[in-house]
């Protein structure tokens, strides 16, 4: 198969744009906090910022289609939720970090149990299932390496303006994402409303 006739795709919660706006003073915040001068962060632009559910890398129209058809049937039973950002993280860790992302609350685990389905469809589409346990996150920026540097940010990854902050999901949304120059450029296939009742 060309890998021109593949799209490279993930399932992801969309933000609303006061949510947006709100990471996006975080970032800011994490500018000043940090210590610009001494980190070339690539921050993830507002546009972009959702919190992924499941990636499924380069996949075929054919698999797009199964996607589109079965995740209704699945997702019937699950209703809308909401979740709240937390403290600041960075993998593998907020001392050396090479990505940074806000935590996740939710007590009721309804992003593990999305995940768990979407994770099953993509089995059954012939894809892989995530080796690793899905820990829920939202990225929001990439380090370069400068071993020479220190990250100043707190063990705890306080910053003001996040905790708390409430994301409520009321759809999931299968997404391509077209690599350019400039960066990643997100296209909605296809949205999955949740139950509201």
């Amino acid at each position: 198969m060309s890998a021109l006739s593949l799209k490279r795709c993930f399932l992801a919660v969309p933000l609303s744009g006061e949510a947006k706006r709100q990471l996006s003073a975080v970032q800011e915040s994490i500018e000043k906090v940090a210590g610009p001068e001494g980190f070339r962060i690539k921050w993830v632009e507002r546009q972009n910022l959702h919190l992924t559910v499941k990636f499924f890398g380069d996949i075929s129209e054919q698999q797009i289609g199964r996607l589109k058809d079965m995740i209704p049937e699945r997702l019937s039973s699950v209703g809308s939720f909401r979740f709240k950002l937390t403290k600041i993280g960075g993998f593998p860790n907020l001392k050396n970090p090479n990505v940074l992302w806000t935590g996740v609350c939710d007590p009721g685990s309804n992003l593990a149990r999305l995940h768990e389905i979407i994770d099953k469809i993509a089995e059954e589409i012939g894809l892989a299932r995530d080796a690793k346990k899905y820990i829920p996150h939202l990225t929001l920026g990439r380090l370069k390496k400068q071993p020479e540097k220190v990250f100043h940010l707190s063990p705890q990854g306080t910053v003001e303006g996040i905790t708390g902050l409430t994301v409520h999901v009321g759809e999931v949304i299968l997404y391509e994402s077209r690599l350019t120059p400039t960066g990643p450029v997100y296209k909605s296939l296809a949205r999955f409303p949740l139950s509201t009742g």
